[in-house]
């Protein structure tokens, strides 16, 4: 018991710091990526960046189903492995994903230039998204094997690599590209021209580290006939509902946006993706220990140490809960502040589908754990059911309701679907591992926070707040969201550990 302790302690101290390098990699990412989409909407209108938007979901669509679910079998399977110490595995596995995805997604390719004018014609109504579709239908093998490479990247826990490549590198240079060729004024369009050299240069980047700082995994396999044709039929087995699994959750996530292209305008689709990347804000939480939980679960899956899994995922729960909520509060509370500062008050309209989707994101957090679990024990068949039922009911919800109410109809919709679909993740995982990731201390966060909540909202009603008074405002209730925490003993000993870690590596630094 003592030896799971202090492993339990060592792994949360480790994801703790890792978190750390992801949250500078991801703040910089959505820097760089807001600044992009800005540039795009103020310079270039709601048209076009309606156009730019579709064009990326439809390209997003087309790389789920030619990475055929490789991408997260390598992750897993390369994780596992390694908890086995079994590289002649992990190498095989590793050439054998990237042959087939190399075939799938080129065949994808030529499918998407041949037939670009069919869905702008037939789908979208918009002929000017063609040049977008034709050329992103030459990024689809260069996206599907750069994220192999990435996560191949993961699952060897080199986080602080993955977080720079994906995050600071693909995105500074895609703004910078576009700014560049604003500038200039060259006779290119610097979307489509930005986003191609982004990536193109992210697959390079990606496979150089993996060839020289991942040893062995492009080395010749040793192992027979037999061991190929089972370790094969594990990969795929695993993989097989994955392809699925990622087109369906793709279309779950993006069906408001088609769906709107589809009865409204470019125009209605651009409004909308402010409030959409705005409420992933809150997925910023999840992502800052989900890229180093899932495979650090498998590891510890290959092992059998189901009660390190069962603390880890509890404690991960915990902390993105308490990260998320004050941000949750300032979405639902100044969703137009927010709005007016990025994007300009001609997008303001979009205030209560922001607040909307920044509820369904916050419920994300329980979802993103269960998946996980549900992952790490092989369920990608269940999670393919899951995703299948609640898309079609997403989508059916969009139809009715899209029509007569636009945008808020698209939200709403999207608000029920992801949390009937959490609720039934939840009860998956808790059936199958035994793990909820909750503590009852969470309960006691939410009474506390709203101890500094209800009179802060009272104040704010008799004053009105600038942009620079609204910044100290909320400065100021996340000083005294966390003193609260500290005082009113919502932090358990993990958390008190972890931080006195903290306190300790930043004195070794001064």
């Amino acid at each position: 018991m003592a030896d799971n302790n202090q492993k339990l302690n060592s792994s949360l101290k480790f994801l703790a710091k890792s978190s750390l390098v992801v949250l500078v990699g991801i703040f910089l990412s959505k820097i760089f990526n807001y600044l992009y989409r800005i540039i795009i909407a103020r310079y270039f209108g709601p048209e076009v960046y309606g156009i730019f938007s579709l064009a990326f979901i439809i390209l997003g669509l087309f790389v789920s189903v030619s990475s055929l679910g490789l991408s997260d079998g390598l992750l897993r399977f390369v994780s596992f492995y390694r908890g086995k110490k079994r590289n002649y595995n992990i190498s095989f596995i590793v050439k054998l994903s990237l042959l087939i995805s190399l075939l799938s997604s080129i065949t994808a390719g030529v499918i998407l230039f041949s037939t670009s004018e069919i869905i702008a014609l037939g789908i979208v109504h918009n002929p000017g998204i063609i040049p977008y579709l034709k050329v992103f239908s030459f990024l689809i093998p260069i996206n599907v094997l750069s994220n192999l490479f990435l996560y191949l990247i993961r699952a060897y826990e080199k986080i602080g690599s993955y977080s720079f490549l994906n995050n600071v590198v693909q995105y500074s240079i895609r703004l910078a590209i576009l700014v560049l060729l604003i500038l200039t004024g060259l006779s290119v369009n610097p979307v489509i021209a930005s986003f191609f050299l982004s990536i193109t240069l992210l697959l390079l980047l990606s496979f150089l580290f993996c060839k020289f700082k991942l040893p062995g995994v492009f080395a010749k396999s040793l192992i027979n006939k037999k061991q190929k044709k089972e370790l094969s039929r594990k990969l795929f087995s695993y993989s097989w509902p994955i392809i699925f699994v990622g087109v369906i959750a793709n279309i779950f996530y993006w069906t408001d946006s088609l769906v709107l292209g589809y009865f409204k305008t470019a125009s209605d689709v651009g409004l909308y993706n402010v409030a959409a990347p705005l409420a992933s804000l809150l997925g910023v939480a999840p992502e800052l220990f989900m890229q180093l939980f899932f495979p650090m679960i498998s590891f510890e899956y290959s092992r059998k140490n189901f009660p390190l899994i069962k603390e880890l995922s509890k404690q991960i729960g915990k902390w993105i809960f308490i990260i998320n909520l004050p941000l949750f509060y300032l979405m639902l509370f100044f969703p137009q502040v927010i709005i007016n500062l990025l994007f300009g008050s001609e997008y303001l309209v979009v205030d209560n589908v922001l607040r909307m989707l920044s509820l369904a994101s916050f419920v994300g957090i329980n979802f993103t754990i269960s998946n996980s679990l549900l992952s790490m024990i092989g369920k990608s068949r269940t999670i393919l059911i899951n995703f299948s039922v609640f898309t079609v009911f997403n989508l059916v919800l969009n139809i009715l309701l899209i029509p007569k109410y636009g945008m808020q109809g698209a939200a709403f919709s999207t608000v029920l679907s992801f949390f009937l679909l959490t609720l039934v993740t939840m009860f998956q995982a808790w059936k199958f591992t035994g793990v909820l990731p909750f503590r009852r201390k969470m309960l006691r966060i939410f009474f506390v926070s709203l101890i500094v909540l209800i009179p802060a909202l009272v104040i704010r009603s008799y004053i009105s707040l600038s942009l620079l008074g609204v910044f100290i405002f909320a400065l100021l209730f996340f000083i005294a969201y966390s003193l609260i925490l500290f005082f009113t003993r919502c932090l358990d000993r993990n958390d008190l550990e972890v931080l006195r870690a903290f306190k300790r590596k930043l004195g070794g630094l001064r």
